[in-house]
């Protein structure tokens, strides 16, 4: 490293080399450098005792050029000066590759952007107190209930991202994320019958880790099928809880991607058509601070914005990125993201959630009266997202007289998610933001259900 440049520094005279030797050897048109830097650690344990512990680093270049209409993209991480000739030549090669035009420009806008979400340096909090956390919860779990024999399995990760990117029309932007997650997975035992289960909470501040909240969690993934018996068949009310509406919810993700409705492939492709109840709004929202997807622009330097996809019951905006905007002849949302140095943008969530309700989650049992709650699903990778159709195993608690009864197993939901969002009945006002996809409780009427 020069004597006086700090790391950025060395990035920012790194990138601004990469562009002018692309620009002036390469006669490339535009450039385009993105550097992500990722660090992550983690460990486990298992009856108090460590079970494993790994570090991770992950660091690169990508590379985008436009020459003569064409994109070319590749990415490396060898920086010297032949490792960079050679990614400037591999990214020129698949450019020849291309048939498609490529007609649309980097970002233009001259002006250098940074973002720091970073609310804890994990870095300066010691192993000790993180195992520690790791030791109370798992106790906490191992107490908490009687029918909890043993926890199998108590996880700490954490991770420090970094990106920069840099283009040749000037435009420079920074962005700092950091993210760690406790989790503990349980089993119990009643009579002969044994489950297991559990819970965890991602969070950006180390001080916002709820042990109390993970223990009640994973307590009731761990014992809520003990003692669970057959049902009959039937059709009309299922009350969905917040993670099985989740599951519904990224089951309706892609309709509203600008890819899918460009290739005709999406449920809601039209803007203005009715498709939920009134009381029905579902949001995309980077700029929500205290979401695990918060950011201020995207990927391809685009001001993030919240965009409404259904909004009282009416379908409102799609996502999309540059290329996908450019298409549809629309505007860029701010959901043009990338992974990491070896990916390039594509349309992506941030922040994507069902706006409350507002019936407590008792009001919704008593609406419905005799029922199924649903507290898992199994087969949601089966659903059909281009026709809606599904069938679903499910488990869950038999409600009887507006109260849960009874847990339940080897049941079959099935219907088609355009019909689901149609019958919504309710929707709770429990909504929990604390990961990057929300939902209160749903009360769907009209689903067949077979026992």
């Amino acid at each position: 490293m020069k004597r006086g440049l700090t790391v950025n520094d060395m990035l920012k005279e790194l990138m601004h080399k990469t562009i002018d030797r692309a620009l002036s050897v390469y006669h490339a048109d535009e450039v385009e450098c993105y550097y992500t830097n990722i660090q992550s650690s983690k460990f486990s344990l298992k009856k108090r005792d460590l079970e494993d512990r790994s570090f991770s680093q992950t660091r690169g270049l990508g590379l985008r050029i436009i020459k003569d209409k064409k994109l070319g993209y590749s990415y490396g991480t060898n920086f010297t000066e032949k490792g960079i000739d050679e990614l400037i030549q591999n990214t020129l090669n698949n450019h020849h590759y291309q048939e498609k035009e490529y007609d649309i420009s980097f970002h233009k806008d001259k002006s250098n952007y940074t973002e720091n979400h970073i609310e804890t340096d994990f870095n300066q909090i010691g192993f000790e107190e993180k195992f520690n956390l790791a030791l109370s919860l798992e106790e906490k779990v191992r107490s908490g209930h009687s029918a909890i024999i043993c926890v199998e399995n108590t996880s700490y990760f954490e991770a420090v991202s970094e990106s920069f990117l840099y283009n040749s029309h000037d435009y420079q932007a920074s962005k700092y994320h950091s993210v760690a997650s406790l989790s503990a997975m349980a089993l119990s035992k009643e009579g002969e019958q044994e489950e297991s289960g559990g819970a965890g909470l991602s969070v950006k501040n180390y001080h916002n880790f709820d042990l109390d909240y993970i223990a009640k969690e994973a307590i009731f993934d761990a014992t809520k099928l003990l003692g669970a018996k057959k049902i009959s068949s039937y059709k009309g009310m299922v009350l969905l809880s917040r993670d099985m509406a989740k599951i519904i919810l990224s089951l309706l993700a892609s309709s509203f991607k600008g890819s899918t409705v460009y290739k005709k492939k999406s449920l809601f492709p039209t803007i203005g058509e009715e498709v939920a109840p009134h009381f029905f709004s579902l949001v995309d929202n980077p700029l929500l601070k205290e979401g695990l997807g918060h950011y201020g622009i995207d990927d391809e330097g685009t001001h993030a914005q919240k965009t409404y996809l259904i909004e009282n019951g009416i379908v409102k905006q799609h996502l999309y990125d540059r290329y996908y905007g450019h298409l549809m002849n629309l505007q860029s949302t701010g959901n043009g993201t990338r992974g990491t140095y070896m990916s390039t943008p594509s349309i992506s969530y941030s922040n994507y959630y069902l706006e409350n309700g507002e019936h407590s989650f008792q009001d919704l049992l008593t609406l419905m009266n005799k029922g199924v709650y649903v507290t898992d699903i199994l087969g949601a990778h089966t659903a059909n997202t281009i026709t809606g159709e599904f069938s679903f195993g499910i488990s869950g608690i038999v409600v009887e007289d507006g109260k849960l009864s009874y847990p339940f197993r080897g049941a079959t939901l099935s219907g088609n998610l355009k019909q689901v969002l149609q019958n919504i009945v309710g929707l709770g006002d429990d909504l929990d933001l604390r990961e990057t996809t929300g939902a209160p409780s749903v009360l769907i009427d009209k689903l067949s259900v077979a026992g």
